[in-house]
């Protein structure tokens, strides 16, 4: 997994007196009093989208962050499946399956713990 690599958040909408942009977002930079661009919204579109699409525009950094997080969730669980699938194989192989099938307790316990990560709020 890659991380973003972008202006570090929050970025905020702050709308300007100007009707082509009537939106500009930024971010604030902690090493000076002035806030850097991020864009300038052109609008035209109507007052309610010009200004859903600023707030879209502006909560690009946690998107990414949750895109990241997801992906990371994602690669534990694919892991964890992974390692259920090659133990059950391996208990099939060995003839060790009785009527209920049951993946090996290392198996369960990573399957459990990445279902679990999954499910933590972000």
């Amino acid at each position: 997994m890659t991380e973003s690599q972008h202006t570090p958040g929050p970025w905020r909408v702050v709308p300007t007196p100007e009707e082509l942009y009537p939106y500009k977002i930024d971010a604030a930079d902690g090493n000076s009093s002035q806030p850097w661009q991020i864009a300038h919204l052109v609008g035209g579109i109507g007052e309610k989208i010009d200004t859903a699409n600023a707030h879209l525009i502006a909560t690009a950094p946690e998107t990414a962050a949750e895109r990241d997080y997801l992906q990371e969730v994602n690669r534990q669980l694919v892991t964890a499946l992974n390692l259920a699938i090659l133990y059950l194989g391996k208990a099939v192989a060995d003839d060790l399956m009785s009527d209920c099938v049951r993946p090996p307790a290392f198996a369960l316990r990573k399957a459990v713990k990445a279902v679990a990560e999954a499910k933590k709020p972000t």
